[in-house]
C-alpha cells in the first residue's frame, strides 16, 4: 500500500475521507482475492473483476491525493 505507515495511520484516525478510501480499497482487495482463487471465471465474472480492479485503483489514487495534500500542509 502506502509506505509512510505512521503518517498513514495518523491520517486514517484524523481524516474520515481518507479512512473511507482505505476501507473501500481493502474491501475491494478482499473481493478480488476471492475472485482470483476461482479456477475459471464466467464472462460476467470477468467483467466484474475488471470493474473491481478499476474501482480499487481509483480508491488508491484518491488515497494518494489526500495523502499528498496533507504532506504538503505539514
Amino acid at each position: 500500500m502506502i509506505k509512510d505507515e505512521p503518517f498513514v495511520n495518523r491520517l486514517k484516525s484524523e481524516n474520515e475521507a481518507f479512512r473511507k478510501w482505505v476501507d473501500l480499497h481493502s474491501e475491494l482487495d478482499a473481493k478480488l482475492h476471492e475472485m482470483n482463487r476461482l479456477k475459471y471465471l464466467t464472462s460476467e465474472e470477468n467483467l466484474e473483476k475488471k470493474r473491481l480492479q478499476k474501482e480499487k485503483l481509483y480508491a488508491k489514487d484518491r488515497m494518494h491525493v489526500i495523502l499528498n495534500r496533507h504532506k504538503r500542509l505539514n
